[in-house]
């Protein structure tokens, strides 16, 4: 573990209400200065999504009640920064930067979605941490790492517990996932070594699988062939 200085990796360019809650949770666990994390600040959010409408959120949820103050203290800080692409928003679809990977553990995923299930998609934001051999736990809709296994992935079971994926309230689906987080945080500190060692098999495979073409084949076969088929 000598090129982990940083606990997790958790990218947040542009400003939703997951993304904010996310950031917001690891400044109250004391997570967020022992990790790789970006946050573009409140002024580059999405239409409806400001301090207030978080807050708002957060308040109306028993699980997230305890978020109100850090959301709050984050709206004071400067723009966090992880890479150094110039690029903003969906121009960063295509820039990866290894070296944030390299650093961290896993990745805490901000997907662009965080539905009740009404929406069932994910966006190369998860995709990114499988192909890179990142173990990752995603906030954003339920189910979201089956679509990942659909692609020949490899989860990394027995190691991250995957129970919340299957919560269809988001509140309590985000409170389930950062107490996983948090799960493996403290695995982590009790024995990085150990940790590396039982995740090191899958993530090995994710990499290859990315690099030998799997991901794009089955991409092709499962959505790309049906698509053409329609303009048949």
């Amino acid at each position: 573990p000598a090129s982990k200085d940083s606990m997790l990796l958790c990218l947040n360019a542009t400003p939703r209400l997951q993304r904010i809650l996310a950031v917001a949770a690891l400044l109250h666990h004391n997570l967020l200065h022992k990790s790789q994390v970006s946050f573009g600040g409140f002024q580059y959010a999405k239409p409806g999504t400001n301090e207030e409408s978080a807050i708002d959120y957060a308040a109306s949820h028993p699980e997230l009640t305890y978020l109100s103050s850090d959301i709050r203290a984050l709206a004071s800080f400067s723009p966090l920064a992880v890479d150094g692409f110039a690029e903003k928003g969906n121009d960063l679809i295509t820039k990866i930067d290894p070296r944030a990977y390299e650093r961290t553990y896993f990745s805490l995923v901000t997907e662009s979605d965080f539905s009740d299930g009404a929406i069932d998609r994910i966006t190369e934001k998860t995709a990114k941490g499988f192909c890179m051999g990142h173990p990752t736990l995603v906030v954003g809709n339920p189910k979201s790492i089956a679509h990942m296994t659909k692609l020949g992935f490899q989860d990394w079971d027995g190691v991250i517990d995957r129970a919340h994926e299957a919560i269809p309230d988001p509140a309590q689906r985000f409170a389930a996932t950062f107490r996983e987080v948090l799960r493996q945080v403290e695995c982590i500190q009790a024995d990085p070594v150990a940790w590396l060692c039982r995740t090191r098999e899958v993530s090995t495979w994710n990499i290859r699988h990315t690099f030998r073409g799997g991901m794009l084949a089955r991409y092709t076969a499962l959505y790309d062939v049906l698509i053409v088929d329609r303009f048949r």
